[in-house]
């Protein structure tokens, strides 16, 4: 496994193949929005702190359950 220079490609080697994965992520607070509307539920503050830390909570998620 090993990234490219600029930290956009993963490269993993699974025996005889490589494989070549994009990782250039968008900013953090758009791909935990992302993902809440995905799974149809919100984060905790204290979940959205974890990983927003220096943003504000509030990452536009929807409401569990909705």
């Amino acid at each position: 496994m090993a990234f490219s220079p600029d930290g956009r490609i993963l490269a993993i080697s699974t025996g005889s193949s490589v494989e070549l994965w994009n990782v250039d992520l968008p900013d953090p607070a758009r791909a935990i929005g992302t993902i809440g509307e995905a799974i149809d539920a919100a984060l905790t503050p204290q979940e959205q702190s974890r990983y927003l830390h220096d943003h504000s909570a509030r990452t536009g998620c929807p409401s569990a359950g909705r």
